[in-house]
């Protein structure tokens, strides 16, 4: 069964017309190892995301949806503290530790939120 960052790369493959040897060689792996990362068997190596926005040209859209998979499968994401100040750091860890028990309305409202800001 396809991870969701299996699903992204095939989806990735079928708009590109290519087939997991063509996307494997592009990546400098075996489509063996290909196909074990898709399916959750091997780890993804961290530097495909921004690997394969590169070799695909993907847009913003569609490499923060890679990036978004690449998240799910993992189940962690990674969070860059440098350029913040001591506020967003302290909300951003907030809510790290805290968005498992956040009620759904809840998450409604900082989802719309947040939409709002990115598109400013």
């Amino acid at each position: 069964m396809y991870t969701e960052f299996g699903k992204a790369l095939r989806h990735i493959r079928l708009d590109n017309f290519e087939n997991m040897k063509d996307m494997a060689q592009k990546l400098n792996v075996s489509s063996s190892f290909l196909s074990a990362v898709e399916v959750g068997k091997k780890n993804i190596p961290a530097k495909w995301c921004e690997e394969i926005s590169k070799l695909y040209h993907l847009d913003k859209t569609a490499s923060v949806a890679l990036q978004n998979a690449y998240d799910i499968t993992e189940q962690r994401i990674s969070l860059n503290l440098k350029n913040m100040d001591s506020n967003q750091q302290e909300i951003s860890l907030m809510f790290a530790r805290s968005i498992k028990n956040v009620d759904p309305h809840t998450l409604e409202k900082l989802k719309k939120l947040l939409e709002d800001e990115k598109s400013k």
